[in-house]
Order: C-alpha cells, then sequence, then structure tokens
C-alpha cells in the first residue's frame, strides 16, 4: 500500500527520504501512520547556477559550501543546507 501511495503522490528519493525523517522527528504517538508521510510536503528554494554565482559575488567562496547540489529533471540546482537541516 505504501509503496502504490508514494508513486500516486509523485514522491522522488529525496522527498521520500526528507519525509522519513520529518517523521522520525516529529512523531508523537506510539505507531506511526501513513498518513503521517505520505503528508510530508516540504518545499525548499531552488537556485539555479547563475543564482549561485550571485550568491558567490555577494558572500564569498564561502557560499560554495552553504549549497548542496540536487539534479532535478536533468537540470541541476542548488538547495540551502540551512533549509535541509531545518527538517
Amino acid at each position: 500500500m505504501l509503496g502504490k501511495m508514494i508513486k500516486e503522490e509523485r514522491f522522488c528519493d529525496n522527498r521520500l527520504t526528507d519525509a522519513v525523517k520529518h517523521l522520525i522527528k516529529t512523531c508523537i504517538y506510539p505507531t506511526p501512520t501513513l498518513a503521517n508521510l505520505l503528508t510530508y510536503d516540504r518545499r525548499y528554494k531552488l537556485y539555479t547556477y547563475s543564482e549561485l554565482v550571485k550568491r558567490v559575488d555577494e558572500m564569498g567562496a564561502v557560499a560554495f559550501d552553504m549549497f548542496e547540489k540536487r539534479e532535478i529533471n536533468g537540470t541541476l540546482y542548488w538547495v540551502s543546507k540551512q533549509e535541509i537541516d531545518q527538517l
């Protein structure tokens, strides 16, 4: 059932991983439900390469260490590691 619902809700690997981490950190009941997992919908600000370069211009080379690369549908984006850590 879970596998079928994950496909229907169009979960990618990263979203599923984030949903499981979130569930582990926030579930207050002794037994989590499928709904606890499937309702997770954390969104991140995606930065293009040109936006990343602009950040590096503003902040210096340290900005490269503050972002994580993600490939979505064959296109590279960067996500703030700080946002990811706030799960």
